[in-house]
């Protein structure tokens, strides 16, 4: 039931919320300037003050993009720089805030699925919680700062929208009950590999308390000359090569298009050595250093990590892009060809058919790919930091309540934030109260980590690699990565999971 409306003033304007089932809320909050027009691909401006109250009451649409799937649809606008607010209240203490960004391969994403809702995570950690939207595709991650001129920030803009979100948060969230100290900045996907890339922003890491990266680590960033040439072939596409001004007068539609038609679609070949694909881009202007010499560097040696995978992170992949399955366990060798010495490819996949006990080339190649772009580069990551001096809290999802997926891709989402009653028409979870009581179980101990920095378990340390295997029931175990990151190392005659990390990148 809602109740009358509450009113908190922003650096911008009032904004008036709802109560709704013990917990306020403020939907549809701008922390930025809609990027329209001349500021299309430039980095964001801040939001234009109002003198009304403004009303918070309804989500904002999310960037303009296209939909997962052969028949995907556009959704979304281009001012889509706004940002969501649950909070147990205004008054009293401040409580710890949690600002989730949201995932989608840098394509697409939105702070309104039902699975990010925040009021069930606030009301039980008695936190702020706040989800906020960034440009994606081409009109967030387009590389054209070395273009000089108008363009000499306009790379990672996408990132900057995350930046500028975080430094409203640290500005703001005391208005809505919270500490600006002691904010946790998590994500999964592309969101978690963004939130490796604040890490190393310094005017952003300053603001981050803690840091938590789901199905994401330092491993997703493109080197300025990739990032350049996918440009140059978005440029060709929308027919106006080497003039990116193009880009200012396009109808936005004709850019999303485009976009689409220059990356490569599966998720091996797009995270190959090689693969296009829209992202973080080590550009030397916005983006200094890479995200892992920033950790290496112990730039982050004071956040406490939170570092999460799934067991079955590409099946999802598997299931809505058609032709992802090889032929044949030889079409598996000729792939890893591309990322191993070729010499060593057979080796590596006959390794992979005994680990797995299976022949099937689409279950080996969902493997593969789960290892080398998620699991292995968040083991490394961990690795990393421990050895930076600093502290990294490991899981392992693998809890296969989809008959048909496993713990795919972002599974762990909902039992993390607690949203498991929300409605998912892909993958229910029915009445099972085993879920039920693993759900319970992790947003209890992801509390404990947005409160305290620790969520409960031993940090990882060489070379016990302690982790929590988090499932229907959970157990800590050590290295749950050894025998994959020893066949990968033979393949590639790297002595460690972290030397993978800088050869690939995930979505």
């Amino acid at each position: 039931m809602s109740n009358p409306q509450p009113v908190v003033r922003t650096s911008a304007g009032r904004v008036s919320g709802e109560l709704v089932d013990g917990v306020l809320r403020f939907l549809g909050v701008p922390y930025a300037a809609p990027p329209l027009g001349q500021l299309r691909l430039q980095p964001p401006s801040p939001a234009e003050p109002w003198a009304e109250v403004r009303s918070a009451t309804a989500f904002a649409e999310p960037p303009r993009q296209r939909t997962l799937g052969p028949a995907g649809r556009l959704i979304g606008q281009e001012d889509c720089l706004h940002l969501n607010v649950w909070t147990p209240g205004t008054e009293g203490a401040g409580r710890p805030v949690l600002l989730w960004i949201y995932g989608g391969g840098f394509e697409g994403g939105s702070t309104s699925e039902p699975r990010l809702d925040g009021a069930a995570f606030a009301r039980l950690a008695d936190v702020v919680v706040i989800t906020a939207a960034y440009r994606v595709g081409a009109l967030g991650w387009a590389h054209l700062s070395d273009r000089g001129g108008r363009w000499e920030r306009s790379s990672n803009v996408g990132l900057q929208d995350q930046a500028a979100a975080l430094e409203w948060v640290a500005e703001n969230v005391a208005s809505f009950g919270g500490d600006p100290d002691s904010i946790t900045v998590a994500g999964e996907s592309a969101g978690a590999f963004s939130i490796a890339a604040l890490l190393a922003l310094p005017q952003a890491a300053r603001r981050i308390a803690r840091a938590a990266l789901f199905s994401g680590s330092t491993a997703r960033v493109f080197p300025a000359d990739a990032g350049r040439e996918l440009t140059d072939r978005l440029l060709a596409a929308v027919g106006a090569p080497d003039r990116p001004e193009a880009l200012l007068e396009l109808p936005v539609d004709a850019i999303v298009a485009a976009q689409g038609e220059v990356i490569d679609r599966d998720i091996g070949r797009r995270n190959a050595p090689g693969g296009r694909s829209w992202g973080i881009v080590h550009d030397g202007v916005v983006l200094a250093e890479t995200p892992e010499q920033a950790l290496a560097a112990g730039r982050a040696a004071g956040i406490p990590l939170l570092l999460g995978s799934t067991e079955d992170e590409v099946s999802l992949f598997r299931a809505v892009v058609p032709g992802f399955d090889p032929p044949d366990l030889a079409a598996v060798v000729a792939e890893m060809g591309g990322r191993v010495p070729p010499e060593n490819a057979a080796r590596l996949v006959a390794d992979y058919v005994a680990l797995l006990g299976s022949e099937d080339p689409g279950r080996v190649r969902d493997r593969l790919l789960t290892d080398v772009i998620y699991r292995l580069p968040s083991a490394g990551m961990a690795d990393v930091a421990a050895s930076a001096g600093g502290t990294a809290f490991v899981y392992r999802f693998g809890c296969r309540y989809s008959e048909a997926l496993g713990a795919f891709h972002t599974s762990d989402v909902r039992f993390l934030l607690g949203t498991l009653d929300q409605p998912d028409t892909l993958f229910p979870l029915g009445d099972d109260p085993q879920l039920r009581a693993l759900g319970a179980e992790m947003s209890l101990w992801f509390a404990r980590f947005v409160r305290t920095g620790d969520p409960g378990w031993p940090a990882w340390r060489r070379p016990e690699r302690t982790a929590l295997r988090a499932d229907r029931t959970s157990r800590e175990v050590a290295d749950p990565d050894a025998a994959p990151r020893d066949i990968w190392a033979r393949a590639t005659s790297t002595p460690a999971a972290g030397s993978v990390s800088r050869t690939v990148a995930g979505r």
